[in-house]
């Protein structure tokens, strides 16, 4: 390098002398000839004489020029020299100071490999420099990285570039590998020829481990993202999938490269896509409005399209991607199928309301309690029996345990906490309005995630109108047992009624009114006719007495009894008549409404006790389900009423409790049976209806009846007999009883009626009668109840023979024989037990003509 310069420069110089001498010669001729010239010196001595002058001047001016131009240029080269060598001195000790003073490694390597490096680099690797200037940069490089380095110099050396960087691996003087960043500069003579390397090594070995850790974690994760049963994945900020896991496969049918690229408008369900999209681009809004977003999780829950065109339940579980300065770039998320969890919530929530409707119609009252005892629940039914509504109760106890039940609801409250199992008893509790209901507790425990109890369920069943009932049972039963006493006893004494009555009235018959003993006769009678009201009484009571019923209209029934019942009550009560608009008919028989209207208005006289009002009044009531439920004893349907009304002294609870059972009276001895209201009740029962009593000491007492309303429209007038006599017209009629006196007494009236009579004790005795009779039978007059066959069996084995023979059934009781529930099918004739001649007499006419 420096040959070539000082070649340059004595080029340069020479070419300075040649000009110099030139210009030397020129000025020496130039002075010669002047100053011949002007000393006027011969021509011819000038002439040569300034011809030596001129060659010699020439000469010694030449070789003095010559000899000052090679000082001048000598010195002129020396001084030069001295400064490109000073500037060249300069040069290498700033290199020298940059490469020595350099905070990274720097070396200057030659083509051939020797090295010569600064402290840092030596450092760098673990050498001194001494030692690591006496290595090539082969012994410091991997064997198996030489191959790259030359790969990377190759092209400074062929003079294809003149500057390279890439990143190699040296080796440690402990052996360990360090990365580093290396920048190679190449030097090169003035041909082009390569001089040297400058190389700049920057350590990176932190920063490799940084990397390597990074691409560990990030291939961990990959292996975690494609084996995780969950879908990952991550979208751009247009909602386009940038990456999604293999999972997707196996929960939604795509492969992963079938969504890459494509928004998520495909893969969501219209309602959660917008739900989805509002979320994100309010969130991604926000970020470019206000700054960075908040860097917590999004959990939605959201509905996917399968590729089978199913739909899938999952849960979303989003978080935002951000560059270094916090700038949104994406999103990264993780989708995990929750269909089961929703299928189960769906469960869950069918359940509760399954729950909650249960709870909500239970028409017995629950209560929720917590551990302690405030209550957290109360269905309807509870807030309209006792009436308590749960904001009212809000963080207290619910005041409505009588003092005296406190006890054994605090043992009871005790044992299902202690045992975990239900409990079940017998209590009381009160109502907001102070009323005191009888009911059954049933309590379970509600127990917490670990088995705990964190609070009691009770359910109150009232049961106070079942106690009502249960009383009211106990009274039917006792009517039960006295009606089948009654039922018992009174056929034999009705028959002895009818024996008496019938031969009291032929007594009277033969004596003369004014004789004293006609006066004994009919006290006689009167008693007779007195005990037969009572015996229909206790047939009416225990729901045996056979009855006719017929469709009536009740009002004008009830119109033609006031007249007959001013005068039962007397003048003192003043009676009031109300009578319904558009009452239903009622299929009931005429006496059995006349004894009711009977009974009733004594027994209102009674508790009137002097001045007074009755009141009787008609009218409809239509009583649903609902209404009957919560009201003990009625029953749903539409309903005939008639109430009877009077404002006397009234009846304390404990009165109406027995008000309707047989023989229980508040009158004194002599003063009553015991059965006028158990006749009205039988009665009542008899005709399928129901008795509604209100009643308050001193306010009166208001018994409402409710009678069935009857399907037709149309009222069945009682069948008028056109009687014109009551005697007989040459009719033969077969009696058959088997109580002797009974059957003389009543041959004794036939006959007198004018019949022909033929008698017979039992029905195989009539058979055998009639089979040898020749003559015509009109009418057989047979006792219901009979040793060998009943009186109906009977009469269908001699209609056989007479077809045309008419029937008259007779009995102290029916027994079901020839009634159905006691009422007598259309076309079937029956005389009650005991009987007089007159009703008799009318009877047999009546089955005769009809």
């Amino acid at each position: 390098m420096k040959t070539a310069f000082f070649k340059h420069r004595f080029v340069c110089q020479c070419r300075h002398a040649l000009v110099l001498v030139a210009l030397f010669f020129l000025a020496s001729g130039f002075f010669t000839g002047e100053t011949l010239a002007v000393e006027k010196t011969p021509p011819a001595i000038r002439s040569a004489a300034a011809e030596v002058l001129l060659y010699t001047g020439l000469i010694v001016g030449s070789l003095v020029l010559l000899f000052f131009i090679f000082f001048l240029w000598w010195w002129s080269l020396r001084k030069q020299v001295a400064q490109k060598t000073q500037e060249l001195k300069d040069s290498t000790d700033r290199f020298r100071f940059v490469f020595e003073a350099a905070n990274v490694g720097k070396s200057i390597t030659l083509p051939t490999g020797e090295i010569d490096a600064n402290e840092v680099f030596a450092e760098f690797l673990g050498y001194t420099r001494s030692e690591l200037n006496q290595k090539r940069w082969q012994d410091i490089t991997p064997p198996e990285d030489i191959p790259l380095t030359e790969k990377a110099i190759v092209p400074l050396l062929a003079g294809e570039k003149d500057d390279a960087r890439f990143e190699k691996r040296y080796v440690h003087k402990s052996g360990d590998l360090r990365w580093a960043d290396v920048s190679l500069t190449i030097r090169r003579d003035a041909d082009g020829n390569p001089l040297y390397f400058v190389a700049t090594v920057a350590d990176i070995s932190e920063r490799k481990k940084a990397e390597e850790a990074i691409r560990e974690s990030e291939e961990k994760y990959r292996l975690l993202a494609e084996h995780s049963e969950d879908i990952i994945f991550t979208l751009d900020t247009e909602l386009k999938y940038t990456y999604i896991s293999p999972a997707v496969k196996t929960l939604r049918g795509y492969a992963p490269a079938e969504l890459i690229g494509k928004p998520i408008d495909e893969s969501l369900t219209p309602d959660s896509l917008s739900l989805a999209a509002k979320i994100f681009s309010e969130e991604l809004k926000t970020a470019n409005e206000k700054g960075p977003v908040s860097r917590t999780a999004r959990i939605l829950e959201l509905q996917m399209n399968c590729k089978d065109g199913s739909k899938i339940w999952v849960e979303v579980k989003a978080s935002f991607l951000r560059d270094r300065n916090g700038n949104i770039t994406g999103i990264l998320g993780v989708t995990r199928d929750i269909s089961d969890r929703r299928k189960a919530e769906q469960a869950l929530r069918e359940s509760e309301e399954r729950l909650q409707a249960i709870l909500e119609s239970n028409a017995n009252p629950i209560v929720v309690y917590d551990a302690e005892g405030v209550p957290q629940y109360l269905n309807p039914a509870f807030v309209n029996v006792f009436g308590w509504t749960l904001d009212e109760l809000k963080g207290r106890r619910i005041p409505f345990v009588p003092e005296d039940q406190k006890e054994i609801t605090a043992v009871k409250i005790g044992e299902i906490y202690a045992t975990g199992e239900p409990v079940k008893f017998a209590s009381r509790r009160l109502t907001k309005r102070g009323e005191t209901l009888d009911v059954i507790v049933s309590a379970a425990i509600v127990k917490g995630t670990e088995g705990q109890g964190i609070g009691m369920v009770v359910n109150l069943t009232d049961i106070t109108e079942q106690r009502k009932l249960e009383i009211q049972l106990r009274q039917a039963q006792k009517m039960e047992s006295v009606g089948r006493l009654a039922g018992g006893v009174a056929h034999d004494y009705n028959n002895m009624l009818s024996v008496i009555l019938g031969y009291t009235e032929m007594a009277l018959d033969q004596v003369s009114p004014d004789d004293p003993l006609h006066e004994d006769l009919s006290e006689v009678l009167a008693a007779a006719r007195r005990s037969a009201d009572i015996t229909r009484q206790l047939l009416a009571f225990s729901r045996q007495q056979t009855v006719s019923p017929k469709v009536l209209d009740i009002n004008g029934t009830i119109e033609d009894m006031l007249k007959m019942l001013r005068r039962l009550i007397g003048e003192d009560i003043e009676l009031f008549w109300k009578p319904g608009k558009k009452t239903w008919p009622v299929y009931i028989d005429p006496a059995q409404l006349d004894q009711i209207l009977a009974n009733l208005c004594v027994n209102a006289r009674d508790a009137i006790g002097g001045v007074g009002k009755l009141t009787i009044e008609t009218g409809t009531e239509v009583f649903d389900e609902a209404y009957s439920a919560v009201n003990s004893g009625f029953v749903p349907g539409e309903y005939t009423m008639l109430a009877v009304s009077d404002d006397g002294r009234g009846m304390e609870k404990e009165t109406l409790v027995n008000l309707f059972e047989p023989f229980f009276t508040t009158k004194q001895r002599g003063e009553g049976t015991g059965l006028g209201l158990a006749t009205v009740y039988g009665i009542v029962k008899q005709n399928s209806g129901f008795i509604d009593v209100y009643s308050e000491p001193g306010k009166g007492t208001t018994f409402r009846i409710y009678l069935p309303r009857h399907a037709e429209a149309k009222e069945h007038k009682e069948k008028q007999s056109a009687l014109e006599g009551l005697t007989g017209r040459g009719e033969t009629i077969l009696l058959v009883e088997d109580e002797p006196s009974i059957l003389r007494i009543s041959q004794k009236m036939l006959e007198n009626l004018g019949y022909e009579v033929l008698i017979a004790t039992s029905p195989i005795e009539a058979s055998t009668l009639v089979e040898a009779y020749g003559g015509e039978i009109h009418l057989l007059i047979t006792d219901v109840i009979m040793p060998e066959m009943n009186g109906r069996d009977l009469a269908g084995r001699l209609q056989t023979i007479y077809p045309e023979l008419k029937i008259l059934f007779m009995s102290g009781y029916t027994a079901d024989v020839i009634a159905n529930r006691g009422m007598l099918e259309d076309g079937v004739h029956f005389l009650q037990k005991p009987f007089t001649k007159q009703e008799l007499a009318v009877k047999v006419r009546e089955t005769l003509e009809g």
